[in-house]
């Protein structure tokens, strides 16, 4: 499926624990606490929930939320992305190697439950950042450290790693597709968007300005599609997308924001992610349909789109937005009406959701 920015966001917000090693933790709620998600509902959800101790956050949970329950997994462990195939559920992210070192992780995959640690070169950083089932095989991208400290994109099929970047530069591997077994994976090298084609590397984007892919696909036999952001000479950043080498800026250039993922429905091209919303000034949950942005929820509060996915005609969407009590916590979205929190008034994100069939 799709990998976001997100990711490296919630990266960054853990580098908060090491400062904290010594301190009695908070506890988080307990498994198969009742949640808001109806008891009818297929969606399945997956992301993180944070405990806090003086407004610092102490641990993190990869949750999984489904029907009117969710399953807390191992504590110091964050979900990136989810499949669901026929009945078994694939999750995919990084579990953190030492409570005193919260910038020390281990790429892993779960099924049903039971993780699967990804090998890696790397002794103390790997991530995974996307998964994607086909044909019964399992691929699975995001990065890895070096020796000389450079992260290096790389992705796993069947837990057989390949290594697409040269370590000679940072790059991420943010996103993988499979078509006909060929696979193709999206992210950055160098600050620069770029996406991988096998081993063929793309650079969409150059200049002194950071760009980044989120998400892509192919859109038919000569077209690949690619959404994520570029940063401008004014600070701000864009969300954009790119038909192969032609970008176009899917808001105004004073209007921030970020694209993390694009689907196809029938003839429609849907982008999700969030954009400011000049009448409020407030950055914003939302899709592009056709390129015409549609804001989700509560327009009176932040909020931020991570995934989404159909059902039939129904559009659900997740990601996080601000609760009432003055926290960002795990939210999503159907048919972009009103903000649904998953876990009310505790800090968290979903990064994924799917249908259960």
């Amino acid at each position: 499926m799709k990998s976001k920015q997100a990711t490296f966001r919630l990266l960054a917000l853990l580098i908060l624990l090491s400062l904290l090693a010594c301190t009695k933790l908070k506890k988080v709620k307990e498994e198969n606490e009742t949640s808001i998600v109806p008891a009818t509902a297929k969606v399945v959800i997956a992301g993180s929930r944070y405990a806090l101790q003086s407004n610092n956050i102490v641990n993190n949970v990869s949750t999984l939320w489904e029907g009117s329950q969710f399953t807390s997994y191992p504590t110091m462990s964050n979900f990136t992305d989810l499949e669901i195939v026929g009945s078994d559920r694939y999750a995919c992210g990084f579990k953190r190697l030492s409570f005193n070192n919260s910038n020390t992780f281990t790429a892993i995959y779960w099924k049903n439950g039971i993780s699967v640690t990804l090998p890696s070169s790397s002794a103390d950083y790997s991530v995974a950042n996307a998964i994607w089932l086909d044909q019964g095989d399992v691929y699975i991208c995001g990065e890895e450290r070096n020796s000389q400290g450079k992260l290096v994109a790389v992705y796993w099929k069947n837990g057989v790693k390949t290594t697409l970047s040269n370590g000679a530069v940072n790059a991420l591997a943010k996103a993988i597709y499979v078509d006909n077994q060929e696979v193709y994976v999206a992210g950055e090298e160098d600050n620069h968007a770029v996406y991988w084609k096998g081993a063929q590397r793309y650079q969409l984007d150059f200049g002194n300005y950071k760009s980044s892919l989120n998400n892509l696909l192919k859109q038919d036999a000569s077209t690949v599609l690619t959404v994520g952001y570029k940063d401008t000479i004014n600070s701000v950043r864009l969300p954009v997308r790119w038909n192969n080498f032609t970008r176009k800026e899917l808001t105004a250039l004073t209007y921030s924001g970020e694209a993390y993922q694009v689907l196809n429905k029938k003839s429609d091209t849907y982008i999700f992610g969030y954009a400011t919303n000049p009448s409020t000034s407030l950055e914003q949950a939302c899709y592009w349909k056709n390129d015409s942005l549609v804001y989700m929820g509560n327009s009176a509060t932040s909020s931020y789109c991570y995934n989404a996915c159909f059902d039939g005609e129904d559009l659900y969407a997740c990601g996080e937005a601000l609760h009432s009590s003055g926290v960002y916590s795990a939210a999503y979205w159907k048919n972009k009406e009103a903000t649904v929190f998953l876990s009310p008034g505790i800090v968290g994100e979903s990064q994924a959701i799917a249908i259960a069939k």
